[in-house]
């Protein structure tokens, strides 16, 4: 028995529809036909869809859903349907709209907000005009990713990946039903659970069962969906890389061809010295002739296996980094061993990174920064000398080499000396006299222990004599030694 959908709005519609597909798979291919009702069964935005008989039966809707009425009717005629619920009131019909799948029997919804996510859309020019101006525009705007294909009917498409909301806005202002028949369109892709899909809708517009509209049977065909609900199906679509429909002949440039010129002159740069921001640890010292004391304090003060690591020369040249004709260098032989602590004044160097035979002040650089290599070229750097760079007052740089060979280890040039004043003491105490120091008396503090006495043993009495008494105790005392 036929049935009729009635629904209050297209939210109500899809709603119910979106249920009803799990229940029934067979109702995305069924086909109805649009009513227009006479009297107003549903509301003024409502929807009536009349299934005819051999469709798939649409399940009546939950309790709790709203805005959604499930009929059966009896058709009487063609302007008439009447209900088999005896409460139902007939519906009459003002008109029938041609027999649709249920997706095209509806159509699209001005959206509430545009869509999230990832873009793709298609501009459809009615005219080269159109269609140039609107790629120039993408160009300008680093818009590289674009495809082009020419229909039937003279017009063009262009497909964007991620197009500029600032160009959609633009090209939404030139379609206005204010600007006349608009000369571009704009259709956004739909999207489906495998993926992109070859059905487009107007932008601005969307339908209320989008996943139910059905793709072009042809591979290379598309459909484009109107807000108004009329579809166009594109057949032969072949899209095209950009690079095919841009005219770019060089001809039309003002080209001018240079003549080689046998050498190129050279261009003189000059390098000086500049600050750096945080000093480096200093691995070389300059000490003029008069500050040997420094030297001689790094000796006494510094332990003899930290003296090994050292390494010192004598230089008698006038051109030095310092003041003065005569000069000393100590560097180290192992770097980073604790040369903050070396007590040394004067000039302090560092080796450039990458060259460990040209030294820099601790606080200055090369400037411009160069290579290694160039660096090694520009100052001549050679093997077995060391070379040392120092600004000079009035601009540039002063080089001073010294020969590797001059440095010899800091232990091989000390001598270890201890300085004393020996004295005769011996002699001395043989030379004095002890007479008039006068007799020494020596008393001891605790009596001598005496060795015990053996007991003489008495004699025997006579029968009938007395014992004799006991004699009685004799105290102990100490005497004193004479004098």
């Amino acid at each position: 028995m036929p049935q009729v959908l009635l629904a209050s709005d297209p939210r109500a519609l899809s709603s119910y529809l979106g249920a009803a597909s799990l229940l029934e798979p067979r109702l995305g291919r069924a086909r109805c036909r649009r009513l227009r009702l006479a009297a107003e069964a549903p509301p003024a935005n409502g929807i009536a869809l009349y299934f005819g008989e051999g469709e798939p039966r649409l399940p009546p809707p939950d309790s709790g859903a709203q805005g959604v009425r499930l009929l059966e009717v009896a058709p009487e005629d063609e302007g008439r349907l009447l209900p088999t619920d005896p409460s139902a009131e007939p519906l009459d019909v003002r008109a029938w709209g041609p027999p649709r799948e249920l997706a095209g029997a509806l159509e699209p919804q001005p959206w509430e907000e545009p869509p999230r996510g990832r873009l793709a859309v298609i501009y459809r020019c009615a005219s080269t005009e159109a269609f140039a101006r609107l790629v120039r525009e993408h160009l300008e705007l680093a818009q590289g990713s674009l495809r082009a294909a020419a229909i039937e009917n003279g017009e063009r498409l262009l497909a964007v990946e991620d197009p500029s909301w600032f160009l959609l806005e633009r090209c939404l202002a030139d379609s206005s039903p204010s600007a006349g028949t608009p000369a571009t369109r704009v259709y956004r892709r739909l999207e489906g659970p495998a993926g992109p899909r070859r059905v487009y809708m107007e932008w601005g517009y969307a339908h209320p069962l989008e996943g139910w509209l059905r793709e072009p049977a042809e591979e290379d065909a598309l459909l484009l969906v109107e807000g108004s609900g009329r579809g166009a199906t594109l057949r032969s679509v072949a899209f095209e890389e950009m690079g095919a429909f841009l005219d770019l002949d060089p001809a039309r440039c003002e080209v001018l061809a240079p003549q080689p010129l046998d050498a190129v002159e050279r261009i003189e740069v000059r390098l000086r010295l500049e600050g750096r921001g945080s000093p480096r640890d200093p691995e070389l010292w300059v000490l003029p002739s008069d500050r040997r004391d420094r030297l001689e304090e790094l000796l006494a003060r510094t332990p003899e296996d930290e003296l090994r690591n050292l390494l010192v020369a004598a230089f008698g040249s006038t051109r030095t980094p310092g003041e003065g004709a005569a000069f000393y260098v100590v560097r180290e032989v192992l770097r980073g061993r604790a040369p903050r602590l070396l007590p040394l004044t004067g000039r302090a160097y560092a080796p450039c990174e990458g060259l460990p035979q040209l030294y820099l002040p601790c606080t200055q650089r090369v400037a411009p920064p160069l290579s290694p290599d160039r660096l090694a070229r520009a100052f001549g750097l050679l093997p077995g000398t060391l070379t040392l760079l120092d600004a000079r007052a009035e601009g540039g740089i002063r080089v001073t080499r010294l020969p590797e060979e001059a440095f010899r280890p800091m232990d091989s040039v000390v001598d270890f000396v201890v300085a004393e004043e020996a004295e005769a003491v011996e002699d001395w105490l043989r030379a004095a006299a002890f007479d008039d120091l006068g007799s020494f008396v020596e008393e001891d503090l605790a009596p001598t222990p005496r060795p015990p006495q053996r007991a003489k043993r008495p004699a025997e009495a006579a029968p009938g004599a007395k014992a004799p008494r006991p004699a009685s105790k004799q105290r102990a005392r100490r005497e004193a030694p004479p004098p």
